[in-house]
């Protein structure tokens, strides 16, 4: 698994190009961790992941707010 034992934080994980991004790295090993303001979005691309067993914890933030970020 190429990126096994990394972390991948990913804004705008709740888009298309965000969701694909976040998708193809859980499935090469890394912990993923999408975020978005839409958490509706976040709620469905979890429920898809949760499904194909790959790692991830979605994140309901903004990255215009730093204490969200930290």
């Amino acid at each position: 698994m190429r990126f096994a034992n990394q972390i991948a934080i990913v804004t705008g994980g709740g888009g298309e190009i965000g969701r694909a991004t976040a998708l193809r790295l859980a499935r090469e090993g890394a912990m993923t961790f999408p975020h978005n303001l839409a958490i509706g979005r976040l709620g469905a691309l979890a429920l898809r992941w949760w499904k194909e067993s790959a790692l991830v914890t979605t994140l309901p933030s903004s990255t215009s707010i730093m204490r969200e970020v930290l």
